[in-house]
C-alpha cells in the first residue's frame, strides 16, 4: 500500500499581548497560560505550518508561516507586553494582519487561532470576520481569565496598573 499524502494546515495564532494578559486570575498569569497553549498546539500538530501575530493596540507578524515547530516555539517564548509598544487590545487589526498573512499563503487548509482576554478597546472586528467565513477560514478562539471575577493588572514597578483618575484597574474574561 501507499500511504496517502496529507497537506498540512497553515495556522495563524494571534496571541493578545495587551497589559491585561498579566493578570494572575489565571495563574501564574493569562500571558504564561497562553504561551503554554502556543508550545502545545504545535508540538500536538507537527506536519502543520504555524506563524505567529503579536497584538495589542496594533499587530504584527512575529513568526511568518513555518513548518519549524522549535522557531515558532520560540517566538512563544518571548512574547511579552514589550512585543507591541502600542497598548491596548485591537482585535480587528490583529484579524487584518492574519488575513493579510493568508494572501501570501494560499494553501487549501488554513485556520486562524485567537488567544485573547476579549477586550475589544478599539477597532470593529466584525468586517475581518466577514471576510474570514467568506473565504472559509475557521476562527478558534480561547478565552484566557476568569469572566465573573476581575482582576488587578500588575504593573513593572510592582504595584497595579491604575486609571486616570487612581482607581485601580480591574479586567475580566470578556467572552462575547
Amino acid at each position: 500500500t501507499i500511504p496517502a499524502a496529507t497537506a498540512g494546515r497553515d495556522i495563524l495564532i494571534l496571541a493578545d499581548v495587551s497589559k491585561s494578559m498579566l493578570a494572575t486570575d489565571v495563574a501564574p498569569s493569562r500571558l504564561a497560560h497562553e504561551q503554554y497553549l502556543i508550545r502545545e498546539l504545535v508540538e500536538r500538530n507537527k506536519g502543520d505550518r504555524f506563524g505567529l501575530i503579536a497584538f495589542a493596540g496594533n499587530a504584527f507578524l512575529a513568526c511568518p508561516l513555518t513548518s519549524d515547530t522549535a522557531g515558532v516555539q520560540q517566538y512563544a517564548d518571548e512574547l511579552g507586553v514589550h512585543s507591541v509598544p502600542l497598548g491596548g487590545t485591537h482585535l480587528e487589526r490583529a484579524l487584518q494582519t492574519a488575513a493579510d498573512a493568508f494572501q501570501a499563503a494560499e494553501g487549501p487548509f488554513r485556520a486562524v487561532v485567537l488567544i485573547t482576554d476579549g477586550d475589544e478597546l478599539a477597532g470593529d472586528s466584525r468586517k475581518v470576520l466577514a471576510s474570514l467565513k467568506e473565504k472559509k477560514i475557521p476562527l478558534f478562539i480561547f478565552g484566557l481569565g476568569d469572566p465573573q471575577v476581575p482582576a488587578l493588572i500588575p504593573e513593572a514597578n510592582g504595584g497595579y496598573k491604575r486609571d486616570s483618575k487612581g482607581e485601580l484597574v480591574r479586567t475580566k474574561l470578556a467572552e462575547e
